[in-house]
């Protein structure tokens, strides 16, 4: 793309067009949101758990519909969305690792019947006594 005689590195007609669905897409997604939420008698002050319960369903239904509709802007190749769901998940796995080994120990505390009401463990370096 050139603006003013001078090209651009990086921006092509085509990723400009993509920006613009994505803006449109994400304008879109909010106010259909608000709309939904008001026409269904759901304002914010309402705290009922049938209007929470309804908040929330049309918050992640269109969520839903809205990153579907930004992955088919985005990726026109399934090649290149694999790609990067396989990266996404792999940075995902390394950096929520020490939050699954977390859950995993719990299970294993709780579930395993490995430690009773009384005993005295080290975990990390920190000893402790078993009180619950």
């Amino acid at each position: 793309m050139e603006l003013f005689g001078v090209r651009i590195l990086g921006l092509s007609e085509e990723g400009l067009r993509k920006a613009a669905l994505t803006v449109l897409v994400l304008a879109l997604a909010f106010a259909a949101r608000s709309a939904f939420r008001f026409v269904a008698g759901f304002g914010v002050g309402t705290t009922s758990r049938r209007a929470l319960w309804a908040r929330k369903g049309i918050r992640l239904t269109i969520g839903f519909i809205a990153a579907l509709l930004l992955l088919s802007i985005w990726f026109d190749d399934p090649g290149r969305l694999a790609s990067f769901m396989g990266l996404l998940a792999a940075g995902l796995a390394f950096a929520a690792q020490n939050l699954v080994l977390s859950i995993a120990g719990y299970f294993v505390i709780v579930f395993g019947k490995v430690f009773d009401l009384g005993h005295r463990i080290e975990l990390g370096g920190v000893r402790g006594d078993v009180l619950d």
